[in-house]
Formats: structure tokens, C-alpha cells, sequence
């Protein structure tokens, strides 16, 4: 991750070198990397759109179930991919990669589309890894792929434009979306890799980080706009038919027989975990999203957060894993403070995230904050929180896409719901609870601060959550085994 300070000392995170996709050629990729490197001091300069939050009208009559583990959020995925009374199924996602997780989704997809249903996927080109092989196998297959600004711009674009081409390729969609029959929709953090749904205990075995996500299962009118919405930035917005590339016959059956290998298993996963039982019926709750254009974007989300902080009378609580709070949401927090409102940030330990350079600048902003008089929980686990989440005066409550960095201020797409729910918020306390936060002190100008990070107890209960619902080897030879629940 690299990161430029402006004078306000607002650090944009501009876009990971680390992450790589598929283009035309290496060539490509290089020109990329050099952009990256030579431009950085000319973004700051470029303005973005100014604030155009969507209205804050609330629709009424919408369910709310939480998905409370990862496990939670694949079993309801797994339920409705292969319920045979699914027909359409539309997916939004900053990562889509090619492991047991993002297979299972297309095998899925696969075989809704073999029912005579509809699915369209859309992914960010970024931080997503489709081959062009697999794009063509799912295109004959009639599953509907896009990509959010995949890399096909010409040389002669850099040369011309090199800044909008450093902005188009910063810009990302972070958005996280999953509708099945337009009543329907998956909301929260979590995305389509191994990384997201698996058991920790592969974290040890196999070095990948084991997300903890906050998700939520909406039933209800409101997915009709979120529908909407989908269907807008399906055609409008910034996504482009992804680069295929022919696949040889022996490799088309031998992933022919991984997806279907994995739809076996999924078959067999189905209704094998009841969601939680309890479901919340908000009087108030509003779908808001960003927009692109021309390379700008909006800030609804932004914008929505800032003022759920701006009315905050008692308790602000903040769950988001990468905190690097940009000015106007540090005054607000700061005013907060001011007028008597506790202020709760919950966020992973230092070093104890998955984006090491974001832990390094946390672990300078910290004490900012701690000074601040900001109550600060960390987590110390093998699991990396990773839910977006504000609760306001412990009844109004965001929960989406977006990160407390100026990178979902000003380069990605976020999307949310803000409701207001009393009992959902004391779930969400509750669910805090059991992850067992504790004290810890550290030093600020030679006194101690108090920070809270979670002991041993709390690590072993967090450590037998989620399941490695698929397991199946990732290779041509698949060796199907029973799945361990």
C-alpha cells in the first residue's frame, strides 16, 4: 500500500501495488507500476466530486437477518444458490478469485443459468483474479461477467492522459452486493475468497488471513431500489465486458467437473445450518450507494456516516478494520467528544491486519486518537475483524462497504444500509461481548492509555467459528471429501 500525506495530513491510500489482474500483456502491468510511481504527487491535486449524498428517504416493511459468522454468511449463500426457486441472481464485489469460495459461487451461477434463470456478476478488475479461460467457459455457459475497470486502455491513453488513467486505475469498486430474485439481498463486508468463509485453523496451515465479517440478509421493498440500483450501474456505470480467452477442451472438463464437484458438495452443505432465528423489523432503513462519473465520485456514504456522527448525543461506536480517520471525520469525533458523547473505536491490533501498511500508519495515529480521549478496543486474534459498522446513541446504525480511510472517502464505490434499530444494536454489543474485549495498557507521552485487546479465552472462542465448507483441493486431480461442519 502506498500513501501520500496532503498538508491536512489526510493519507490517501492510493492503490496496492500488490494486487495484480489479467491484461492483454505484461506491458501493461509495467506501465502500470511506473504510473504508480511517477504520478503520486499529482494526485492529490486532482479534485473529486463534492459531496451528493442520496435522500435519506426510508422505506418501511423490510426484514433484517443477521449473519453473525462467516459461517452464517456462506450457508445462507450456499441456501439460496441452490434453491431451485432461484431464477435471477445479480452479485457486486471488490474480489473475486478463483479458490474453492469464488468456484462455488460459479457453480452456482452455472447451474441457475441451467434452469433457464439469469445471473450477472460484476467484480472489481483490481483486486479480482478471473482467467480469461474461465470467462469464456461462463460467457458459453451464459452466466453474465463485467468488470470494473479492467486494464484495456492503449498506450497512447497513458501517454495523453496519464493522470485520468493513474485516477481510473485508483478508482475501485468496493461495493458489496448479493440479490437473488430481486427480493432478496446479502449486504456487509464480506467478498468471494477463501480468505472470507473458511475455518481459522487453515490460516496456520496455509498463511491466508481469515476475515471476520458483519453481514445482514434484507428481505423486503427496499431491495427493489437496491435492485434498481443494480440495473442502473449494470448499464451505466463503470463496468466492461471482460477479456476471454478460448479454452482448451481438456481444460473446459476439467473445470466442468471442479464446478460440478463443488455444486455436489454445496448440495449437500443446503439447509444443513439454520440461519438465526431472530429477525428485525426496522421502522426506518435506507439502501445508499456511490456513483462514478467521469472519474469522480460521489459521497454519499461518506456523506451519510459524517452526519450519523454529527448527531450523535450520547455513544458513538465504530467497527472497521482499517482506521485512518480523514480530517472532516476526526472534527466530528473530536466535536462528539467535545459535547460529552463517548466515543468507542473498535479496529484490529496493530499489526494485526492483513494491509501491514495500514497497521504501521495506525500504530503512529493511534495515539492521535488515544489523546483524543476516543476509547480504543483492539482485537488480537488469527482472525481479522473486518466489518464496516457505525452505531449511533446505541439505535441508528450503518452497515456496508465502506472503511474509516480516505480511500472509500475518495477513490471507492461503497454502498450501506442505515436503519435504526434499538435490539440490533444490543446484538451487535452482545456479539461484541462474546469476543471478549480486555484491557490493555499502552504508553502515550509517558502515561498510560487505556487500549483493550481480547485474552486468550476470546481467541479460542473466535478461533472454532466458520467452516471449511468446501473442502476440496484446488487442482485437476479433485478428490471429493466429505465437508467438515
Amino acid at each position: 500500500m502506498v500513501y501520500f500525506f496532503e498538508s491536512k495530513k489526510e493519507p490517501i491510500l492510493l492503490m496496492p501495488t500488490e494486487f495484480r489482474f489479467y491484461t492483454k500483456s505484461p506491458l501493461q502491468r509495467s506501465i502500470a507500476n511506473l504510473l504508480l510511481l511517477c504520478l503520486l504527487p499529482f494526485v492529490a491535486l486532482t479534485s473529486v466530486a463534492q459531496s451528493t449524498p442520496s435522500s435519506q428517504e426510508y422505506s418501511a416493511g423490510n426484514s433484517l437477518t443477521p449473519l453473525l459468522t462467516n459461517r452464517d454468511g456462506l450457508q445462507v449463500r450456499v441456501d439460496l444458490l441452490t434453491d431451485p426457486s432461484t431464477k435471477s441472481l445479480d452479485v457486486l464485489t471488490f474480489t473475486l478469485k478463483e479458490d474453492r469460495v469464488g468456484l462455488a459461487l460459479l457453480a452456482g451461477a452455472v447451474k441457475i443459468v441451467e434452469r433457464g434463470g439469469r445471473v450477472r456478476i460484476a467484480y472489481d478488475a483490481f483486486s479480482s483474479k478471473i482467467s480469461p479461460e474461465t470467462l469464456a467457459y461462463l460467457e458459453s455457459k451464459g452466466v453474465q461477467m463485467k468488470a470494473f475497470h479492467p486494464a484495456d486502455w492503449k498506450w497512447w491513453e497513458v501517454l495523453l492522459q496519464p493522470i485520468k488513467t493513474l485516477i481510473r486505475l485508483n478508482m475501485r469498486n468496493h461495493e458489496k452486493l448479493f440479490i437473488v430474485n430481486g427480493v432478496k439481498a446479502v449486504l456487509g463486508s464480506a467478498n468471494y475468497s477463501e480468505d472470507y468463509f473458511l475455518a481459522a485453523r487453515d490460516r496456520d496451515s496455509r498463511g491466508r488471513w481469515i476475515f471476520r465479517d458483519r453481514e445482514i440478509l434484507l428481505a423486503g421493498p427496499l431491495v427493489e431500489r437496491i435492485e434498481t440500483n443494480f440495473e442502473w450501474k449494470w448499464v451505466r456505470s463503470h463496468l466492461e465486458t471482460p477479456e476471454t480467452k478460448e479454452i482448451p477442451p481438456v481444460e473446459r472438463s476439467l473445470l466442468e467437473k471442479k464446478l460440478n464437484d463443488l455444486y455436489t458438495v454445496m448440495t449437500q452443505i443446503s439447509g444443513t445450518k439454520p440461519i438465526a432465528a431472530q429477525k428485525f423489523y426496522p421502522s426506518e432503513v435506507d439502501y445508499v450507494f456511490d456513483t462514478a462519473k467521469n472519474y469522480e465520485k460521489t459521497k454519499s456514504v461518506h456523506a451519510g456516516i459524517l452526519k450519523l456522527l454529527n448527531s450523535a448525543e450520547a455513544e458513538i461506536v465504530i467497527e472497521n478494520p482499517y482506521v485512518l480517520l480523514v480530517p472532516d471525520i476526526f472534527k466530528a469525533l473530536k466535536d462528539a467528544k467535545a459535547r460529552g458523547v463517548v466515543v468507542k473505536i473498535f479496529t484490529n491490533r496493530v499489526g494485526g491486519s492483513d494491509e501491514n501498511s495500514v497497521s504501521e500508519a495506525f500504530k503512529q495515529d493511534i495515539v492521535r486518537l488515544s489523546k483524543a480521549g476516543f476509547e480504543i478496543y483492539l482485537i488480537d486474534s488469527k482472525q481479522v475483524f473486518h466489518g464496516k459498522v457505525v452505531i449511533i446513541d446505541k439505535k441508528t446504525i450503518y452497515l456496508g462497504s465502506a472503511n474509516f480511510d480516505s480511500r472509500s472517502k475518495n477513490f471507492n464505490l461503497e454502498n450501506g444500509i442505515f436503519f435504526q434499530d434499538a435490539d440490533y444494536a444490543a446484538l451487535l454489543e452482545q456479539r461484541r461481548e462474546i469476543e471478549n474485549f480486555q484491557r490493555k495498557d499502552v504508553i502515550v507521552n509517558g502515561r498510560k492509555v487505556t487500549v483493550r485487546t481480547p485474552g486468550p479465552v476470546a481467541c479460542k472462542k473466535v478461533h472454532t467459528q466458520g467452516a471449511d465448507a468446501f473442502n476440496i483441493p484446488i487442482n485437476p486431480l479433485i478428490k471429493l471429501k466429505k465437508p467438515l461442519l
